[in-house]
């Protein structure tokens, strides 16, 4: 994950945790694609102390 430029997860479940995002390089982009919202460890990611900037491009789209 450390080289990729995109990440996407379609497992429908909690596929992507903080251990994962943390691995991620600056400008990587990630994508899940399920009806459901817990592709990804979100809680963490939005958390300050790991260091996720982003910006809100739409309503639940962060850039």
């Amino acid at each position: 994950m450390a080289l990729a430029d995109l990440v996407v997860s379609a497992t429908g479940s909690r596929a992507i945790g903080i251990e994962h995002l943390q691995l991620l390089r600056e400008g990587a982009v990630l994508a899940g694609a399920t009806s459901s919202d817990d592709e990804f460890d979100l809680a963490e990611l939005h958390n300050p102390a790991v260091g996720f900037t982003g910006t809100e491009v739409i309503p639940g789209v962060a850039h």
